[in-house]
């Protein structure tokens, strides 16, 4: 059953998806779900294996949030600071239009990567721990996703629970004419909630919910 009577819950299993080489040859990225689908996309999130130093792309006006998710570590060399994704620790935040160098720990380094675009969309992403739990405030026309790092299990405002598998990316999309509703997830995970700029999004006019497209897995 799902966690409360009215949302409808999507999932995209992270080995699905075809993952794409960077081209400077320092790492792989899986995009798993853009919204809305397009060029003019208010937010994207991937997993990123990030396997030797070098420098990021550049994305003005994008911000990005950045969570370790395996390994030992990953600095981030900004112009005029470093920041540090270390295990277990809360995500970074940063410009996408900053120069910004990728220095990983030893062994694989992988990471959860939320993308806004200023002008569309804002949010946050939040990191609940190993036997952890988080409160969570759902508004209407808000996206909710949850990579799950562990099975977690999300508690809702009418006592009904819905487990979530690991290893994937569940999403709800909000319909805008909704009222909030209050969740409670247990398990590790990164959560991440994002709020869209509604008059200038395209969404569905029949359900009012916002376009989005979940990247294809692979055949």
């Amino acid at each position: 059953m799902h966690a409360s009577d009215s949302f409808a819950w999507c999932a995209i299993e992270i080995a699905s998806v075809a993952p794409q080489a960077w081209r400077n040859g320092g790492g792989l990225t899986r995009e798993l779900l853009r919204v809305p689908d397009g060029a003019q996309w208010g937010c994207r999130i991937s997993v990123a294996e990030i396997v030797r130093d070098g420098p990021f792309s550049t994305f003005p006006g994008i911000e990005r949030h950045f969570a370790l998710i395996e390994g030992g570590g990953l600095a981030l060399q900004l112009s005029e600071q470093q920041l540090d994704c270390a295990p277990g620790h809360p995500p970074v935040v940063f410009d996408g239009a900053q120069a910004c160098r990728a220095v990983p720990g030893a062994g694989l380094v992988r990471v959860c990567n939320l993308m806004l675009a200023r002008e569309r969309a804002s949010g946050q992403m939040i990191r609940s721990s190993e036997g952890g739990s988080l409160d969570l405030r759902v508004a209407a026309g808000q996206l909710l996703a949850v990579l799950a790092l562990e099975p977690v299990v999300l508690g809702g405002d009418k006592g009904i629970t819905e487990p979530l598998a690991a290893g994937h990316l569940h999403w709800v999309l909000r319909p805008i004419d909704t009222q909030e509703h209050f969740l409670q997830l247990h398990g590790a995970s990164v959560v991440m909630q994002v709020q869209f700029q509604l008059g200038d999004t395209p969404r569905n006019e029949s359900t009012s919910e916002l376009s989005c497209r979940a990247v294809s897995p692979l055949a």
